[in-house]
């Protein structure tokens, strides 16, 4: 017959994992550390990625250049994917409890497949339109959208 652990078992149960990060624990206070780096890192990301997407989709718009507004559109999906990272970075800094002992870790990589899920759903969009704009005829793009995309693309470095 099995029977559920009482909160004396599961206090015992996570003082015996000295692995689990934990912010009471001295030997891992490097993992706060690195969080908040990698929180920090995120949110210039963001920032960088919605300033390269608005002018992205502004000039593709005034330039009628439909590669600059799907390269605007991936770097809004950026956007979406760094705010998806940060939230999961938030969420599994948090420190082991009664009812996760092991901690909040398996957070990251299911941030991972929310981001993986809408990188392929915004390809299928983009390639859909590119099909689209294919058949239909229409004005070509204004020649200042050619300096555009060199610049764009240095910009990402």
């Amino acid at each position: 017959m099995k029977t559920t652990p009482t909160s004396q078992d599961r206090r015992t149960l996570c003082w015996r994992m000295s692995w689990v990060p934990s912010r009471r624990n001295p030997a891992h206070a490097h993992l706060a550390w690195a969080t908040a780096r990698g929180l920090r890192a995120t949110m210039s990301g963001i920032l960088v990625s919605a300033v390269l997407a608005a002018v992205k989709i502004l000039s593709g718009v005034a330039g009628n250049s439909y590669a600059l507004i799907a390269d605007g559109v991936e770097s809004t999906l950026d956007v979406f994917s760094s705010l998806v990272v940060f939230g999961a970075l938030k969420i599994s800094s948090a420190p082991p409890n009664q009812k996760y002992p092991f901690g909040y870790g398996r957070v990251e990589p299911l941030g991972a497949v929310v981001v993986s899920v809408a990188l392929l759903v915004a390809a299928g969009g983009i390639a859909i339109q590119s099909v689209r704009e294919i058949v239909t005829p229409h004005h070509a793009p204004a020649p200042f959208t050619l300096g555009q995309s060199p610049a764009m693309a240095l910009a990402h470095f």
